[in-house]
């Protein structure tokens, strides 16, 4: 199984040392554009793509291509669209 922890605290680790260090964590900051927030969103929806289809393989035990349906398993088992 691939490792997605170790993925996310990379991530993790990318976005507190090198991102926070020159923009700051606030509302006013929402608009603001680099290469390196842009190159850490796609390495997270890579990421989130990745682990939806291995959550879908565990519990159909067959691929599963489209997004949507994917969610909709994952939704059906953790209830993720009833949590706040």
């Amino acid at each position: 199984m691939y490792d997605f922890l170790h993925t996310y605290e990379k991530i993790e680790k990318k976005f507190l040392n090198d991102i926070s260090h020159y923009i700051a964590i606030d509302d006013d900051n929402l608009n603001v554009y680099s290469d390196s927030i842009y190159d850490l969103i796609v390495h997270c929806g890579v990421q989130i793509e990745k682990i939806s289809k291995e959550l879908c393989f565990q519990y159909e035990e067959r691929e599963i291509n489209s997004f949507n349906d994917r969610f909709e398993i994952i939704d059906n088992k953790f209830k993720i669209s009833k949590k706040k």
